[in-house]
């Protein structure tokens, strides 16, 4: 079976109505809700010497494109290439679905119905519930830094900035200045540039 086959065989059977993306590695299924936000499914699939398998995680992701579309004019300069995502949900599968090789399109029927449960009853659900630059918001202020940084694509603080300005934060101002004396007293300070720009920039807004 083909990389080509085997994408179109998923694509088929779980995501008709998404817009399929091929890479060497994996497979994206991106579609677009309104003029605002885009998602993407994310599924590996890693080769073996007998043919291609489906990787131990399936990933769900949102960008919320007036976050992103302000990261984007500062990402060409910094850190050109860098995906544009707002939130994420990376979902274990590997103890679900086989990581036996995929040979021929019966390999494939029973790797149906757990990827359908993951895709149906988990990713789905969280994209369905943060579809507002609010919600996500109020999410991310309820967690610890390391469940933000589990469900806020990196740099997070970059994306907590932005938030805050957008929906107008009456922290915005020293939220920007207690991040920037971090980056100072800190090994990332080559990342100072980049946040010291983008919060001028959104200090004008």
């Amino acid at each position: 079976m083909t990389h080509k086959e085997l994408c179109t065989a998923i694509g088929n059977e779980l995501f008709p109505d998404w817009k399929m993306i091929r890479e060497s590695d994996g497979l994206l299924f991106s579609k677009r809700l309104h003029d605002r936000t885009k998602d993407v499914i994310l599924i590996s699939t890693p080769t073996t010497v007998n043919g291609y398998r489906l990787g131990s995680w399936i990933s769900g992701r949102r960008a919320l494109l007036d976050v992103e579309d302000i990261l984007a004019h500062f990402y060409k300069k910094y850190c050109p290439d860098t995906p544009l995502l707002t939130i994420v949900k990376d979902v274990f599968v590997g103890k679900v679905i086989p990581s036996t090789p995929i040979e021929s399109a019966e390999d494939l029927a029973p790797i149906y119905a757990p990827m359908r449960e993951v895709v149906f009853d988990q990713i789905l659900p969280f994209l369905e519930r943060f579809s507002t630059l609010e919600a996500v918001y109020e999410h991310a202020m309820d967690m610890d830094g390391h469940q933000k940084a589990l469900f806020i694509h990196g740099p997070v603080s970059y994306r907590m900035l932005i938030m805050k300005r957008l929906l107008g934060s009456s922290d915005f101002l020293e939220f920007g200045d207690r991040i920037i004396e971090k980056f100072k007293s800190a090994p990332q300070y080559d990342s100072l540039g980049f946040f010291s720009e983008l919060f001028e920039y959104l200090k004008k807004m």
